[in-house]
């Protein structure tokens, strides 16, 4: 994944690909968050739940909804 996120001028995208690679154990090189505004990790669903200060992500699925990206 590697130079994956350099295709995208995205900080959306990067930060919501951190967090994902993150949660599934994998090593990423991403650039740091510069922002103190929070995004929603799924920006479909309803701006409810934990904020993640590391990716700047309010992580706004559940855990069985993340289970089922394992």
């Amino acid at each position: 994944m590697t130079g994956y996120h350099e295709r995208f001028e995205n900080t959306g995208a990067n930060r919501r690909l951190g967090y994902l690679c993150d949660y599934l154990g994998l090593n990423v090189d991403l650039p740091p968050i510069n922002t103190r505004y929070y995004l929603l990790l799924d920006p479909t669903m309803p701006g409810e739940g934990v904020r993640n200060a590391r990716w700047r992500l309010i992580v706004n699925l559940d855990q069985k909804s993340l289970g089922e990206l394992e």
